[in-house]
């Protein structure tokens, strides 16, 4: 179009301008008198010589514009064959007009097929090819009916996968075409599949950890439940004052080992993402009693002369929101190590309100103190003081490791100061969201030393033996009637024929019917046979949170971590034994 407006505009100039020199000319001719003939014969002649100099003005224009019109296709085709995509442009008509050599390569099309310049034969030679064939024709029929632009993929039988882009083809603002545009996404694709491959392998591989923690846990905390368990039973009935201080050796040694597997285990649990906080009402002055009973125990056991003294200010509300358990653990772990590292003078520990929505704790010493040089690596994974303190104070250098990690799951930081050149102790500092709440506490954090009701019946489902000789030995001292069964199964016969059973011990993790199951079970007689919930305590090696929760979720009202404190274990039963008496004497209260 370009090309005939010039030559018409060049051209209508052109015989404009002859015609009116021709015009002069035939004036000229008659002004001076020539004849007819010679008039004629002189307009011919200008006539020839404007129709020959009209013809090579023409010529010239269309050369021009040839020789641009093939600088343009070249230029057009160096951009197409210098893109890594495949290219291939398509009229509306389906005639292949232009493709690049990518294109071909990427389809491995024959240079008989291209020469056809027929769209549908070469969807005819790939469509083999094709994962899809269907979708694959569909896609394109639907686009060449259309002006939309288009982004997908398509994967081939080959393992390979191109991205497809297309787009329709604008000449003078009318749809002339499309243009498709093909990337080879096959590494990428690759790439992809072995990162989810990798993904699901280490899913897979914390899961398998997960699973082998939970039997390890399980392994060591069953042998060491019923180690305890007997020792204990000894220990209440020794009167050798010798005797008695062997198995109080005993009992401390399986609680230091117990502690030991528990640090690895809530390492392994932090660092999987595992573990869970449990915000929950507690009582602050309860948990300080408690944490302040153990620090006193400790200290008898190595024979320091140590004062140890707590303190809670004033403005901070006794019932708080969070995790009892594991502050209770935090605590622990800065007073025990208090107590190793301190040989005489005081032990202080505290919290003060830092602000309106904070708490700090502390833990205060007068022991020997770090080096300024050392206080960063307090925290760091089996890190202890020096090589030479390894010798004189035990221990796996978690402790401080799992209480900082757990602080800052709850949303806290610790820090610590210390001058061991001046012998000023040592004062670890910890922060935790201060959450004052209105609950009333749970009855676990503060169980009492009230006598056992010597009455009620116990029917214990466990699997191990010998645990379950020793617990209900440990029962029987204490007044209780005690059925035994050895697996879930035999626990739901005994649980449907007998309707005086008071409380029922599940021991979890058993061949065939596991306690979760049998809990669920349980719980269904109940609503059957319209019987009176009976409490169900779990005594579980699987001492993790989500196997907690779980134990609650399947009807358990209690759980109970292996190996069993025989007060803690007594003081349960008979806060349920209590609950459910009073139930049935007042038939209003539902348990």
């Amino acid at each position: 179009m370009d090309i005939k407006r010039s030559i018409f505009y060049k051209t209508s100039a052109l015989v404009t301008f002859l015609i009116t020199g021709i015009s002069v000319i035939t004036v000229i001719c008659i002004n001076r008198k020539i004849n007819t003939i010679n008039i004629i014969l002189i307009s011919a002649l200008a006539t020839a010589a404007v129709g020959i100099i009209l013809a090579y003005r023409i010529a010239l224009i269309i050369k021009r514009k040839i020789v641009n019109t093939q600088n343009s296709e070249d230029i057009l085709r160096t951009i197409i064959e210098s893109t890594l995509n495949g290219i291939l442009v398509v009229n509306k008509d389906r005639k292949v007009t232009h493709y690049n050599s990518r294109f071909a390569e990427m389809w491995s099309i024959p240079e008989t097929i291209l020469k056809t310049e027929n769209d549908k034969e070469l969807i005819k030679y790939v469509l083999d090819n094709i994962v899809d064939p269907e979708e694959f024709t569909n896609r394109i029929d639907k686009l060449y009916n259309s002006d939309e632009v288009s982004l997908d993929s398509i994967e081939l039988k080959n393992g390979k996968h191109f991205e497809r882009f297309s787009t329709p083809l604008i000449i003078n603002r009318e749809i002339a075409g499309r243009v498709w545009n093909f990337h080879d996404i096959t590494d990428s694709k690759i790439a992809e599949r072995a990162l989810r491959n990798a993904k699901e392998r280490a899913e897979e591989s914390d899961r398998l950890k997960s699973i082998f923690l939970a039997n390890i846990s399980h392994e060591i905390r069953t042998p060491l439940n019923a180690i305890t368990g007997f020792t204990e039973l000894l220990l209440n009935d020794e009167e050798s004052d010798e005797k008695r201080e062997y198995l109080s050796i005993i009992i401390n040694n399986s609680v230091h080992l117990m502690q030991i597997i528990n640090n690895i285990l809530d390492l392994s649990k932090i660092e999987s993402g595992r573990m869970e906080i449990d915000n929950s009402p507690y009582s602050l002055k309860t948990l300080f009693n408690i944490v302040c009973e153990n620090a006193k125990i400790h200290i008898l056991q190595t024979e320091k002369n140590i004062k140890i003294t707590f303190r809670i200010s004033e403005e901070i509300n006794d019932i708080l929101i969070g995790d009892f358990q594991k502050l209770k653990q935090i605590l622990n772990n800065l007073l025990n190590n208090a107590v190793k590292f301190t040989d005489y003078g005081f032990i202080e520990f505290g919290a003060v309100l830092k602000n309106k929505n904070t708490i700090e704790f502390y833990v205060e010493d007068t022991g020997i103190g770090i080096p300024e040089d050392r206080q960063d690596l307090v925290f760091e994974r089996f890190i202890q003081l020096d090589s030479g303190t390894t010798k004189k104070y035990r221990g796996t250098g978690l402790g401080l490791t799992i209480s900082k990690k757990l602080i800052e799951l709850m949303g806290g930081e610790i820090r610590v100061k210390s001058k061991r050149a001046e012998k000023r102790g040592t004062a670890f500092y910890f922060t935790l969201p201060y959450v004052p709440g209105n609950k009333p506490v749970d009855d676990e954090q503060d169980l009492g030393n009230r006598d056992l009701i010597h009455e009620g019946t116990i029917l214990l489902i466990e699997d191990n033996i010998v645990n379950q000789v020793m617990t209900k030995k440990i029962l029987e001292k204490k007044g209780l009637s005690v059925l035994t069964a050895n697996h879930g199964l035999e626990g739901i016969k005994i649980i449907e024929s007998d309707p005086s059973i008071d409380l029922v011990l599940l021991d979890i993790q058993m061949p065939g019917i596991d306690g979760y199951e049998t809990a669920n079970k349980i719980r269904e007689i109940e609503k059957e046979s319209g019987r009176q919930r009976i409490p169900i305590i779990a005594l579980s090696a699987a001492a993790m949170y989500g196997d907690i929760k779980k134990c609650l979720e399947s009807g358990c009202d209690e759980h109970i971590a292996k190996p069993v404190n025989q007060t803690q274990l007594i003081k349960i039963i008979k806060k349920h034994l209590e609950k459910k008496r009073n139930n049935r004497n007042d038939p209003d209260k539902k348990s």
